[in-house]
């Protein structure tokens, strides 16, 4: 959580909203708001003006597959491409499974259970309108950087090019379509298969296909997440 020095705002942003490049903005100048470790307090939150960032639960879901595929990647010390290994579909039997961690698993509601209001959203898809709502000092025309952004994925699948995926996703995060009022519906970016790139054309398969990594990657990342699970 971010706080003003003046403790008149507080920011709480789950994982996948944006969070990494509000926590930057609102710690510097003109804002200069600091961390916070008490955002579970909710005598310490009702005192100030709440800011929570949201975002498409459609649009999360796929940024949250990213990121547990980046993190296997680092794990097992390999390089990145673990995407067209390990699709979206595979990544969401694992959530109804239960076998992936809280960062992984917690909706925008769950993060969010200790703050039963928020005087402004931030959504994710129009950052730079809403912080310069939520913050009238700002210039209007503030085009923020981006941060800790996903690589485009031109070789895997469209993460909802079936209705079943929709309605896994719809069920996941059911709590954050009705509270935060994003339509049921995926935009349709995500129901088709991005270009490939005009050179450099990919004919084979992955290089992780037939090798022992690609064998065994599943299971080490279901014991892994388990293992440290048990010991948090």
């Amino acid at each position: 959580m971010i706080t003003a020095i003046d403790q008149s705002w507080r920011y709480l942003g789950p994982p996948k909203t944006a969070s990494t490049l509000l926590h930057h903005v609102l710690q510097e100048p003109p804002l200069g708001g600091v961390s916070s470790r008490y955002q579970h307090d909710m005598e310490f939150l009702a005192s100030a003006r709440i800011i929570v960032s949201v975002r498409n639960p459609f649009m999360r879901a796929v940024s949250l597959w990213k990121h547990h595929c980046n993190d296997l990647c680092k794990a097992m010390g390999i390089a990145r491409g673990l995407e067209t290994e390990y699709p979206f579909a595979a990544f969401l039997a694992d959530v109804r499974r239960n076998v992936l961690s809280d960062f992984e698993t917690f909706t925008l509601c769950r993060w969010l259970k200790h703050v039963p209001y928020a005087d402004e959203l931030i959504h994710c898809e129009t950052v730079d309108a809403d912080l310069c709502r939520a913050f009238p000092s700002l210039p209007p025309d503030l085009t923020l950087p981006v941060v800790n952004a996903s690589r485009r994925l031109r070789r895997a699948r469209p993460p909802y090019e079936d209705e079943e995926r929709v309605r896994i996703v719809v069920d996941w995060m059911g709590d954050d379509f009705e509270r935060f009022g994003y339509p049921l519906s995926p935009p349709e970016n995500l129901r088709q298969l991005p270009p490939e790139p005009t050179s450099a054309r990919s004919t084979g398969g992955s290089s992780l296909a037939g090798s022992a990594i690609h064998k065994t990657w599943r299971k080490w990342a279901s014991d892994s997440y388990r293992s440290r699970r048990r010991s948090s």
